[in-house]
């Protein structure tokens, strides 16, 4: 079965689904020295990526949100710094996993939306009513969408099988030769685009040997 028909709202959506997202966020936030390096590790991989993680609000539910966003996006980087500080986390790799956050990442955008689609001082009761309506039928929706394979409404959900296409290319059979150390630098390798100058790097290598 599609991995994308697999998911179930119920699962995804449970008290649970975020809760090692939240607890690495607090290991990485809470600590200063932890959260520097982070932010020093960002850096130095250069992709583009957002600079931080937020901080969770536990009073604004809807920041959870936000703060799944942001650590889908810096997944890659989050999982190489949690290894680097020997916290091993199997969930980081599971496709299944990672397919529920993306989704959860999803939903809770569209959540976002209806949330402030029911704000307004001249919003009257019929029309509240109507809008919450509107979205459970959009929820049936896209639960057929996702069963055909149709992500149109799920943006989040393709960026999961980047890093696993990766990790599937690197440890072929024809590379079963390879530790989990060295697909741990090749994949660090192939999810960053940055490019070094070779010409200065050999450059730098003829001034050595002439001495």
């Amino acid at each position: 079965m599609c991995v994308f028909a697999s998911l179930e709202f119920n699962t995804v959506f449970s008290s649970n689904a975020h809760v090692l997202e939240m607890k690495i966020v607090n290991y990485i936030r809470t600590l200063a020295l932890n959260h520097r390096q982070l932010k020093n590790l960002i850096a130095e991989l250069d992709q583009g990526l957002p600079g931080d993680l937020p901080l969770h609000c536990t009073v604004r539910w809807l920041s959870k949100g936000q703060v799944l966003s942001r650590f889908f996006e810096l997944l890659d980087t989050v999982k190489l710094f949690m290894e680097e500080k020997d916290n091993d986390y199997p969930e980081l790799s599971d496709l299944k996993w990672i397919m529920d956050q993306a989704f959860l990442v999803d939903m809770l955008c569209h959540l976002d939306r209806l949330n402030l689609n029911l704000q307004g001082k001249l919003k009257m009761l019929p029309d509240l009513v109507q809008s919450v309506f509107a979205f459970v039928n959009k929820l049936k929706l896209f639960k057929a969408h996702i069963q055909k394979g149709d992500l149109t409404h799920f943006p989040t959900l393709p960026k999961a099988n980047i890093v696993f296409s990766t990790l599937k290319h690197v440890k072929s059979k024809h590379r079963s030769v390879l530790t989990d150390t060295h697909v741990k630098e090749l994949l660090r390798v192939a999810t960053t685009e940055y490019k070094p100058d070779l010409k200065r790097i050999v450059q730098g290598k003829e001034c050595q040997k002439s001495h």
